[in-house]
């Protein structure tokens, strides 16, 4: 799962809660991060797709990247 932890992205396991990845960008500026998210999935594969706002300009950015399956 992905979620919100302060101004970064979490990605922990689903069932032990255990963190495995985490995400920090020049994300657009609000009170949550979740007004920067505009989509987010997994894809089949196990990546995480995203599309979010960068800085002041809220420039729509989309990247896919590989979650490990273990935590680091």
């Amino acid at each position: 799962m992905a979620q919100e932890d302060g101004r970064d992205l979490a990605v922990r396991q689903i069932f032990s809660g255990r963190e495995v990845a985490r995400i920090t960008r020049d994300w657009t500026s609000g009170p949550s991060l979740a007004n920067a998210l505009t989509e987010i999935h997994f894809d089949p594969d196990g990546r995480l797709t995203f599309t979010w706002l960068k800085g002041k300009d809220r420039t729509a950015i989309t990247e896919r990247v590989s979650v490990p399956s273990i935590p680091r």
